[in-house]
């Protein structure tokens, strides 16, 4: 038995171990803010990242006064923001979809009543985006889900 040989193909697995680790640690591919593409949804993606959104509306219905959920879209392939009561965080990519979110962490506060069924529908739009399309003037974005369109307008935070 060759140790040398063993100790090798040891190394060799260790990297390619380490390797694998490093590949699944990386954000989602998002296009250049720079770069031209065919696929108008990456492009558009490339113009949704790093912005705030607040849902205003869900199905064609405006939001009940005072409730305000909201998501940030970050250019590192995670978003974070808050529904009715609850604040959550998750991850996205461009897989077979346009844009699709990860398993949510979400807080556990009781909205109660009518706010719980409203976060509910909220989430599970969220989890279900068919398409999505940014308004001509970039400030109005609609995600087209399997729960009725969410319409969303960028808030600026500055």
């Amino acid at each position: 038995m060759d140790l040398g040989l063993n100790l090798g193909v040891l190394a060799l697995v260790a990297f390619l171990a380490t390797l694998d680790t490093a590949w699944a640690c990386l954000p989602p591919l998002l296009p250049d803010a720079g770069a031209t593409s065919d696929d108008p949804a990456r492009s558009a993606l490339g113009e949704i990242a790093g912005l705030t959104w607040r849902v205003d509306g869900i199905g064609g219905t405006p939001l009940p006064d005072g409730v305000r959920p909201f998501v940030t879209i970050a250019a590192d392939g995670s978003a974070r923001g808050t529904l009715v009561c609850n604040r959550f965080s998750t991850d996205y990519a461009i897989v077979g979809q346009p844009l699709a979110f990860g398993a949510f962490m979400m807080t556990r506060a009781d909205c109660g009543g009518e706010g719980a069924a409203l976060e509910e529908r909220l989430a599970q739009a969220l989890a279900s985006i068919e398409s999505f399309s940014l308004g001509e003037d970039g400030w109005t974005l609609t995600l087209e889900t399997g729960a009725g369109a969410l319409d969303l307008r960028r808030v600026d935070l500055f």
